[in-house]
């Protein structure tokens, strides 16, 4: 029996012949500078929807304390002696420790501090991502001695984050609201929103207190502190 060996041929070289580690370090430099360039935008964004949604949490929460207010399901926001003082002039919340009741949803005793649960618990916390807190102040027009809770009064709101107290070194602010365009991360020591309004709890003294506030010239509440 003859038996013949056949010759292997080497296989011709291909094109990755020349693949070298430089090349792979050049192209995990290239993938790490796209990185670079690319993250900060996607940050930014995600940022953005984030504090885009802190802001629409807040409104909600103002809105519902203010429909509580309309509806005289909620006392006002004031002691036994109101406060006659421009409401823009109103200093920010204490930034300390969150203590609020599950029940009526009070975080202080003068009832100017009001607790918005969004996780479902019925009470803040500033472990919470999604919970709010309504500072509300109430100015009486011509009225500074005698609380009246049949007169209206007008009323400033703002709506600080329930996971920035007891954390906040300088303490909350009291200027305008955070805005998710000029600051995507948010600044959590200013309110997310803010304004003032009226309310009018009796309605049978809807008008007359209307009529009362609009004539009044002399009103310190909507007062404005002007800087030079």
């Amino acid at each position: 029996m003859n038996i013949k060996f056949l010759k292997c041929q080497n296989p011709p070289p291909t094109s990755e012949s020349g693949y070298t580690i430089l090349e792979g370090i050049m192209a995990i430099l290239m993938v790490t500078v796209m990185l670079t360039l690319v993250g900060p935008v996607i940050a930014f964004s995600v940022g953005t929807r984030v504090q885009a949604k802190r802001i629409e949490l807040a409104s909600q929460a103002a809105k519902a304390y203010v429909d509580s207010l309309r509806a005289g399901s909620l006392p006002p926001p004031v002691d036994n002696t109101p406060d006659a003082s421009a409401l823009k002039k109103r200093p920010a919340p204490n930034s300390g420790n969150l203590d609020c009741d599950p029940n009526q949803g009070f975080c202080n005793q003068t009832k100017t501090l009001y607790c918005v649960s969004f996780d479902g618990n019925n009470t803040c916390s500033n472990e919470s991502l999604v919970d709010m807190v309504v500072q509300a102040q109430a100015c009486y027009p011509k009225d500074t001695t005698v609380l009246n809770e049949k007169d209206g009064y007008h009323l400033l709101v703002r709506v600080y984050r329930a996971n920035a107290f007891g954390k906040l070194t300088d303490g909350f602010k009291e200027g305008k609201s955070d805005s998710s365009v000029t600051n995507a991360l948010g600044n959590p020591a200013l309110p997310l929103t803010t304004f003032t309004t009226y309310i009018v709890p009796d309605a049978e003294n809807a008008f007359r207190s209307f009529q009362k506030s609009s004539a009044d010239d002399d009103d310190e509440c909507l007062k404005q502190e002007f800087s030079p």
